[in-house]
């Protein structure tokens, strides 16, 4: 696998908007932020991920992502540990399910 999309649902529970920076993962050579799918299905790599003061963003291949570049053998383990880098809200360190290709 080159790539792998995340599928997350990222809630902001403060009273001003943020933006997700960056994130990364021991389990991925390389952790992108992507846009929607343009034309001809290529995805833009974007800079950061706006979310709504007491709002959410999710994200899924569909739309904005956080995919995961070269990574390691995952697919036995159940969750696969992300650092999501805000502006406002700093560092969170989450767990991301694993599912099988092709399956949210």
């Amino acid at each position: 696998i080159h790539q792998a999309p995340t599928y997350l649902t990222i809630r902001n529970l403060g009273s001003q908007p943020d933006e997700l920076l960056s994130a990364s993962s021991p389990a991925a050579r390389q952790v992108i932020l992507t846009g929607p799918p343009a034309a001809g299905g290529a995805r833009p790599t974007v800079a950061g991920l706006p979310i709504p003061a007491h709002g959410s963003i999710t994200l899924s291949p569909l739309s904005n992502d956080v995919v995961l570049v070269d990574p390691g053998p995952y697919e036995s383990d159940m969750t696969v540990p992300l650092t999501l880098d805000f502006r406002h809200a700093g560092r969170v360190q989450v767990n991301a399910s694993v599912s099988a290709p092709g399956s949210p």
